[in-house]
């Protein structure tokens, strides 16, 4: 349970894609934070520039891709939300 994450630090959750589905991920992930009142550390990756920028108002941090991603950031779970072909 989130509400029982036993840690220093919020939880991290990496969100990949940011498309339809991402957006719609990211918040459900922002309306949990809220109802628990954990805070969670949001990281997005979306490789197209635009959806990047309008990530970055739900998230801590962005990426263009998962190996910038993991370069800097270590998630405790992750979201994927690519197209099936993706």
């Amino acid at each position: 349970m989130l509400s029982e994450y036993p840690s220093d630090r919020p939880p991290r959750i990496a969100l990949v894609g940011f498309g339809f589905m991402g957006h719609h991920h990211a918040r459900a992930i922002k309306i949990i934070t809220r109802v628990t009142g954990v805070p969670v550390e949001l990281a997005i990756v979306e490789s197209y520039p635009g959806r990047r920028e309008a990530a970055a108002a739900d998230a801590a941090c962005t990426f263009g891709s998962v190996d910038e991603l993991l370069a800097t950031f270590v998630p405790d779970a992750a979201v994927l939300a690519t197209p099936p072909a993706v």
